[in-house]
């Protein structure tokens, strides 16, 4: 199977894109706080912002709302993935041989035969379904609504 013979290879490129990712999330993070200080800037001197939030809390709040979430989560989840493929692959094998072993060792399903290659190939492309799952879930729940929710957040 061509994951298996290139495991390295597959485990090196979702480390390069989780880093590419972290790389962006921290490029974005940079523009946005220079965004966060004009726009502060701007609205608190037309007087468009509630006296009661402080500059710092302004920041926080247009951080919260406008900050670079997808690479974070897209950093994450591929982070997870190079990270936990190897141990998993141990678990998913040591898991398949014991059934194998109490089903009787049958010839059809031995180790290191097509159909047991298939089961943990399934079995792996699971976990990252589900590692991704996870991810996607994270970054839908805390989504933010809008900035004066966050904005009302920041004054309480």
């Amino acid at each position: 199977m061509w994951l298996m013979s290139n495991l390295s290879l597959f485990l090196g490129l979702m480390a390069a894109i989780a880093a590419i990712a972290a790389g962006r999330a921290f490029w974005g993070t940079r523009t946005i706080r220079k965004d966060a200080q004009q726009d502060y800037t701007y609205k608190h001197s037309r007087g468009m912002i509630d006296h009661r939030l402080s500059e710092d809390g302004y920041k926080r709040a247009y951080m919260r709302f406008y900050g670079p979430r997808k690479y974070i989560f897209m950093a994450m989840a591929f982070a997870s993935v190079a990270l936990f493929t190897v141990p998993m692959l141990g678990l998913i094998r040591a898991t398949l041989i014991k059934i194998w072993e109490m089903g009787g060792r049958s010839d059809d399903i031995q180790p290191d035969l097509l159909v047991f290659n298939l089961l943990m190939m399934v079995s792996l492309l699971s976990f990252w379904a589900l590692i991704f799952f996870i991810c996607a879930r994270f970054y839908y729940n805390r989504a933010p609504v809008s900035l004066r929710d966050e904005m009302l957040k920041e004054m309480d």
